[in-house]
């Protein structure tokens, strides 16, 4: 398997996009080792730019998530967040088809390894509080703000 990762700078600062084998594995601002590019990390780095520029609400790019089965399904289920909306954890646990879980929603949220294009900023507390981020709740609030046209 051949693992690349390239580093981009952009109004949040510098990402560091991932990918294994043409599938994007992480976005992340932790540091990592820069290697060569790819024609999927260019792309992604492009879509994310077009995001940036407001002229990208949906990401089309070869995903690998890892993690558990419920893991998986709250990620499945934030792809499923509308551009410029919303959700609270409560409903993005029912919308993963776990109601009783949203703490762990939340939790999972948290060990997001694609930020932005699985996009966990768009989950909120119930009372329209930003909540917690991987990257800090002022991040969360600038994503917010840019998908609101702000």
């Amino acid at each position: 398997w051949m693992s690349r990762c390239i580093a981009m700078d952009c109004v949040v600062g510098t990402l560091y996009l991932c990918e294994t084998d043409g599938f994007i594995t992480h976005i992340t601002k932790k540091t990592m080792p820069v290697t060569e590019s790819s024609e999927v990390l260019e792309d992604c780095k492009r879509q994310l730019m077009e995001y940036f520029n407001h002229q990208r609400g949906q990401f089309d790019i070869p995903m690998s998530l890892s993690g558990t089965e419920f893991h998986k399904a709250v990620w499945s289920a934030m792809l499923k967040i509308e551009y410029g909306t919303c959700v609270s954890y409560k409903k993005l646990a029912e919308m993963a088809g776990y109601p009783g879980a949203v703490r762990a929603a939340g939790t999972a949220c948290g060990l997001n390894p694609i930020a932005i294009v699985v996009p966990c900023h768009r989950v909120i507390k119930e009372d329209g509080s930003t909540g917690n981020y991987a990257w800090g709740s002022e991040m969360k609030q600038i994503l917010i703000d840019l998908e609101k046209g702000e």
